[in-house]
C-alpha cells in the first residue's frame, strides 16, 4: 500500500513538474499565455479581471479562483460592482507567483484552503472585519515569517498554519478580545489553550506558561529548531500530533497531571533518546513515538492498560521493553522497523508471552509482533499459534524464508508487508483467511503456493512483489481482489479456475502478464483490472461477461485486437483508453458493434 501511495505521490509531482517547466519555458510565449488566459475564463466564465467569483444569496460575491501571475495583489473589495464579502475554499490555492497579499475589509469569511500551497507567500494583511481562519487556509505557505491577527477573528482552526516554516511570530493587538500571546505562542483566551507556537521562532527552548489549560492539536508541529520542551501541570492532556515533526527535540518534560497522549504526538521526534510517561496515563496511544529514530529507553509505568498500533514503528534504536502486567491490550504490531531484539514479562503475565522471538497473545494464541531486531535469515513460527496478527512480521527485511506451521489459520493484514528478503512462501491448507497485502511489496518473493482452503485472493495481497513470476490459484477461490498481482512485473501467465466470479478493480493493472483467459464463471471484471499491461497482447472473455468497466484495459497498448462476447451491454467510454491500433471482434448486430461504430475503433465479425 505504501509503494501504491508513493507511485501516486510520483505521478502527481511529474504532473506538477510538467506544469512547472512549461510555464518556464513558456515565460516569453505570448501565444502560450493568450492559451493559458483563454482556459481560465472558459472554466471561469463569470470573472473581472484576474478574479472569478461567484454570486452569494445577498446579493456580494465571493472569490472562487484567482487566475493572475502577479508577485503583489490588492483584492478589490467590488467586483462588476458588487462587494466582496468572501475568499471561496481554494481560490489562491497553488498560486506560485505570490508574495504579497492584502485582502479588503469588506471580506468577512475565507474559506478553507484558501491560500493553502501558496509557497512564496511572504505577507498576508488580513481584513478587519474578518470573524474565522479555517481549516487549512494558510498550510504550506512556507515563506510566510508574520501574521497580525485582527481583533475580530474568533476562532482558529488547529491545522490552519500546518507547514509554515518561516513563520516566526504572530502580532496581537494589546486587547485582542480572542486571542493572547504567551512568550510568542499564540493561546485562545476563553480556554487558555495554547493554539500555535511559530515553526521558525529561534528560541531553542520553550516552558509553557503555568496556567496554560490544554494544548491543541498541532500546536508544535514541525517545530524543527525546538530542542526542550517543558510542560505544566496545568495540562493534563496532549493531543494528537501535537509536537509531530519536533526533529531536534532531545528534551521533554512531562507533568505527573498528565492522563492522556494522543495519536501520534510525538512521532519523528528523531532527536528524543528518552521520555519519562507519568504514571498516571493509562494508553500509549497509536503512532505515539512512531519515527523517534533515536529513542532507545523507554519506561512503561503501570497505569498503562493499551499500547496502539506502529506505537514504535521505526524506532530503530530501541532494542529492548519490558511491558508491565497492567497492559492488556495491544494493537496491530506496535514495533515495526524497530531495533527491537527482547521484551521482558513477568513470569505469571496473565496476557502475553514471549515465544522464540516473537510476543504472543495468550487468550488466542496470535503471534502479535515477531522482534524485528534479531535479523533472522530464517524463521519457524512456533507450533500452536493459531493466528498471525496485522503487521506482525512487516518491513523485516532480513527475512528470506518463513516456515508456517499447520496449527495457523489466519494470517493478518500486512503480515509481511514490505519483507523485501523473503523468496518464497508456503502456506499450509489450515490458512483459511489471509489478510489484506499480507505480501504486499515483498520484493524477492518468486513463488508462492496457496492452500485449497481460501475463498479470495485478497485487496493488494501480492502488490509490487516485483519477481512474482508464479502462483498458483486455488479453485476455492471466488475472488480476486483489488489490486492483488498489480505491479508484479514478472508475473507473464496466470492460470483463473471457474470458481472466480470476481475480478477486482485494478488486480492485475501494472503487471507484466502477456496472456489471460477469464473463464465463464467471471460476471464482473473491475476497473481498470488489466490496465497499463505493457506486455498483454491475447485475452478471452467470457460468455457471461456483461459489463467492461471503466479502463479495463486502458494503456495496454500491446493489445491489438480482442474478442467482445455478445453477452455484453455496457462498455465505458475509457474502457480502451489510449489505444490506437485496437481491433475488436464483434457479433453482428451487438453492443459491442454499436459501441465500435460510435467511437470509430476498427470492428470485425468472428470468422
Amino acid at each position: 500500500m505504501a509503494r501504491k501511495q508513493f507511485l501516486s505521490f510520483l505521478l502527481i509531482f511529474s504532473l506538477l513538474f510538467s506544469c512547472a517547466s512549461a510555464l518556464a519555458e513558456a515565460d516569453d510565449d505570448d501565444d502560450w499565455d493568450d492559451n493559458v488566459d483563454d482556459a481560465w475564463e472558459m472554466e471561469h466564465p463569470l470573472h473581472s479581471g484576474d478574479y472569478a467569483y461567484a454570486p452569494l444569496d445577498d446579493g456580494m460575491v465571493k472569490i472562487t479562483s484567482y487566475g493572475g501571475a502577479d508577485t503583489e495583489i490588492v483584492i478589490p473589495d467590488t467586483l462588476d460592482g458588487k462587494p466582496v464579502t468572501a475568499i471561496g475554499e481554494r481560490a489562491f490555492y497553488y498560486s506560485l507567483s505570490l508574495t504579497s497579499v492584502t485582502i479588503p475589509d469588506s471580506v468577512t469569511h475565507i474559506s478553507q484552503k484558501a491560500f493553502s500551497c501558496c509557497f512564496q507567500l511572504t505577507s498576508i494583511t488580513l481584513p478587519s472585519g474578518l470573524t474565522a481562519i479555517e481549516s487549512g487556509t494558510f498550510d504550506l505557505c512556507k515563506s510566510l515569517t508574520t501574521i497580525d491577527i485582527p481583533d475580530s477573528v474568533a476562532a482558529i482552526a488547529d491545522d490552519a498554519f500546518i507547514g509554515c516554516k518561516a513563520l516566526q511570530s504572530f502580532t496581537l493587538s494589546p486587547n485582542h478580545p480572542y486571542f493572547f500571546l504567551a512568550d510568542g505562542a499564540l493561546c485562545r483566551t476563553v480556554d487558555n489553550t495554547l493554539l500555535f507556537y511559530p515553526n521558525a521562532r529561534e528560541n531553542r527552548t520553550y516552558r509553557i506558561l503555568d496556567g496554560i489549560a490544554a494544548i491543541s492539536a498541532y500546536a508544535f508541529y514541525d517545530c524543527d529548531l525546538l530542542e526542550s520542551v517543558v510542560i505544566p501541570d496545568s495540562i493534563t492532556q496532549i493531543p494528537e500530533r501535537a509536537f509531530y515533526g519536533c526533529s531536534a527535540l532531545a528534551s521533554v518534560s512531562l507533568p505527573d497531571s498528565l492522563t492522556e497522549i494522543g495519536i501520534a504526538a510525538f512521532s519523528f521526534c528523531a532527536a528524543l533518546t528518552d521520555i519519562r510517561l507519568p504514571a498516571s496515563i493509562t494508553e500509549i496511544s497509536a503512532g505515539l513515538f512512531s519515527g523517534c529514530s533515536s529513542l532507545a529507553t523507554l519506561e512503561i509505568p503501570d497505569s498503562v492498560t493499551i499500547i496502539g498500533g506502529d506505537a514504535f514503528v521505526g524506532c530503530t534504536s530501541l532494542t529492548s521493553m519490558t511491558i508491565p502486567d497492567s497492559v492488556t491490550e495491544i494493537g496491530a504490531n506496535p514495533f515495526p522497523r524497530s531495533g527491537l531484539q527482547s521484551i521482558t514479562l513477568s513470569l505469571d503475565n496473565p496476557t502475553f508471552a514471549v515465544v522464540d522471538g516473537a510476543l504472543v497473545r495468550k487468550a488466542d494464541n496470535t503471534l502479535l509482533s515477531y522482534f524485528c531486531g534479531r535479523q533472522d535469515a530464517a524463521y519457524t513460527i512456533p507450533q500452536g499459534i493459531l493466528a498471525i496478527g496485522d503487521n506482525a512480521f512487516a518491513y523485516v527485511d532480513s527475512l528470506q524464508s518463513i516456515t508456517i506451521p499447520d496449527s495457523v489459520t489466519s494470517i493478518g493484514h500486512s503480515a509481511f508487508l514490505f519483507c523485501r528478503g523473503l523468496t518464497d512462501v508456503t502456506i499450509p491448507d489450515s490458512v483459511t483467511s489471509i489478510g489484506n497485502s499480507a505480501f504486499s511489496d515483498c520484493s524477492s518473493l518468486a513463488t508462492v503456493t496457496l492452500p485449497a482452503s481460501i475463498s479470495e485472493i485478497s485487496d493488494h495481497l501480492f502488490f509490487a512483489c516485483d519477481v512474482l513470476s508464479s502462483v498458483n490459484i486455488p479453485d476455492s477461490v471466488t475472488r480476486i481482489g483489488e489490486s492483488a498481482f498489480a505491479s508484479c512485473d514478472q508475473l507473464h501467465t496466470i492460470d483463473i479456475p471457474d470458481s472466480v466470479t470476481i475480478i477486482d478493480h485494478g488486480a492485475f493493472q501494472l503487471s507484466g502478464i502477456t496472456s489471460v483467459s477469464i473463464p465463464n464463471s467471471v460476471t464482473t471484471i473491475g476497473n481498470g483490472a488489466f490496465s497499463y499491461c505493457d506486455t498483454l497482447t491475447d485475452v478471452t472473455l467470457p460468455g457471461s461477461l456483461t459489463e467492461i468497466g471503466y479502463m479495463t484495459f486502458a494503456h495496454s497498448l500491446s493489445l491489438t485486437s480482442i474478442t467482445i462476447p455478445a453477452s455484453v451491454t455496457f462498455i465505458d467510454n475509457d474502457a480502451f483508453k489510449y489505444h490506437n491500433s485496437l481491433t475488436l471482434t464483434v457479433t453482428p448486430d451487438s453492443y459491442a458493434e454499436e459501441y465500435a461504430k460510435a467511437r470509430k475503433i476498427d470492428y470485425t465479425y468472428p470468422d
